[in-house]
C-alpha cells in the first residue's frame, strides 16, 4: 500500500498522483482516460477502461461419453460466472437426448438458442441486468416458495396428491430465480461498477447469497413432502397424527417466512425471536414423535411420516440461517 498526498489545484480540483509501476502496467501515458467509481464501502476504484457488465463468450466441447448431469453442470457454471453467448460444439452429431438436454437447460437459465445444428449450439444470454432489480427478485422467488408451503400443506391436510404435483413443477421458476440472482451476485462481486449500479456492497453480496440458497433450499424441502405425499397414497396417515404434523409444520413455515420478510426490513428482534423458537420447535417436534411411536404401527406409514416431520424442521433451521444473517448484517457491521 502506497500512500498519496491530496494536492488542491484551484478552488475546487483536487489531485493525486498515480503510482508509476501501476501507470507502467496499463501501458497509460499522458492524457489517456481513466474512470473513477464509487464503491458500496465508499471507497474509489480508479480503472483505464469502462468497467460493466461485459458480453463474453466462451466454447464447451462436447464429448461424446460425456454424461449428461455433467455437460449441466458445466453450461450452469458458465452462466453463473457471467458469460452471455455459450457455444457447445461436438466432433460429432447431437443425439436427441444431448439435444433435449440443452434446450432444457437453456429454458431453465433464460437463454435463447441461436443457432442449432447436428454438431453445434449456439445460446445467448439476452437478458439486460441492469434491468433487473435483486431485491426485487428476491422477493418474488420468495413469494412462490410461500406459495409452495402453504399449498403443501393444504395438500397434506387433504391428502391430494393431484395437488402434490402441481406444487413440485413450481419449483423449476424457482430455481431460474435462484441461477439468475446468484449470476447478478457474482458479477456484483467481481465488478464494483456493476455492484454500485445494484447499491449492495461485497458484504451484501454474501448475505443476499445466504438468503437465495436458503429460499431455493425450503423449495426443494417442500417437494420432498409432497413427492412423498404422492409415493405414500393411497394409504392414510393416522388423523391425529397428521393434525400433529400439519400444526407443527404450520409454525415452522410460519417462522421461515417471518425470517425472510426480517431480513428485508433489517428487523433484529424478530430475527432473534425467530432463532430463540429452536427450543420451543424442538419440543413440539419431540411430542410428535412420542405420538408417532404410540399410535403409528405401519412401517409403510411411520417411514414417510418421520421424512415429512424431518423436511418441515430443516424449514425452520433455513429460516434460522437467514436470522443469524440479519444479526450479522446490522449489529457491529462497518
Amino acid at each position: 500500500m502506497q500512500n498519496r498526498k491530496i494536492v488542491q489545484l484551484g478552488k475546487s480540483t483536487f489531485v493525486v498522483s498515480l503510482p508509476k509501476k501501476w501507470v507502467e502496467l496499463h501501458k497509460l501515458r499522458a492524457g489517456d482516460m481513466l474512470y473513477v467509481s464509487m464503491r458500496g464501502d465508499g471507497s474509489l476504484m480508479v480503472h483505464p477502461e469502462i468497467l460493466g457488465e461485459k458480453e463474453r463468450e466462451i466454447t464447451l466441447k462436447f464429448e461424446e461419453e460425456e454424461k449428461r448431469e455433467r455437460l449441466t453442470r458445466r453450461i450452469i457454471s458458465c452462466y453463473l460466472n457471467g458469460y452471455h453467448r455459450l457455444n457447445i460444439v461436438s466432433k460429432k452429431v447431437f443425439t436427441v437426448e444431448q439435444q433435449e438436454t440443452i434446450r432444457e437447460i437453456a429454458a431453465k437459465l433464460y437463454l435463447r438458442i441461436m443457432k442449432a445444428d447436428s454438431q453445434e449450439f449456439v445460446i445467448e444470454s439476452l437478458l439486460d441486468m441492469s434491468k433487473i432489480s435483486l431485491d426485487m427478485g428476491a422477493r418474488r422467488m420468495h413469494t412462490i416458495v410461500s406459495s409452495m408451503c402453504w399449498d403443501m400443506l393444504k395438500a397434506l391436510q387433504q391428502e391430494n396428491p393431484k395437488l402434490a404435483k402441481i406444487i413440485s413443477s413450481l419449483d423449476e421458476d424457482v430455481d431460474r430465480f435462484s441461477f439468475l440472482l446468484l449470476r447478478m451476485l457474482r458479477n456484483a462481486v467481481q465488478d464494483p461498477v456493476v455492484a454500485s449500479h445494484m447499491k449492495i456492497s461485497f458484504l451484501d453480496c454474501l448475505d443476499y447469497q445466504t438468503l437465495i440458497q436458503q429460499i431455493e433450499r425450503v423449495a426443494d424441502l417442500v417437494v420432498n413432502i409432497s413427492n412423498v405425499l404422492i409415493n405414500t397414497h393411497p394409504e392414510k396417515f393416522h388423523p391425529p397424527i397428521l393434525e400433529r404434523i400439519l400444526s407443527v409444520g404450520q409454525k415452522e413455515c410460519r417462522l421461515y417466512e417471518d425470517a425472510v420478510e426480517a431480513f428485508f426490513t433489517k428487523n433484529v428482534e424478530e430475527a432473534n425471536r425467530i432463532i430463540d423458537s429452536r427450543d420451543h420447535i424442538e419440543r413440539m417436534n419431540l411430542k410428535l414423535l412420542e405420538e408417532m411411536a404410540k399410535k403409528e404401527k405401519r412401517p409403510s406409514v411411520l417411514t414417510p411420516t418421520c421424512s415429512i416431520r424431518v423436511s418441515f424442521m430443516q424449514i425452520y433451521f433455513c429460516g434460522a440461517e437467514v436470522a443469524k444473517t440479519i444479526i450479522n448484517q446490522v449489529i457491529g457491521r462497518p
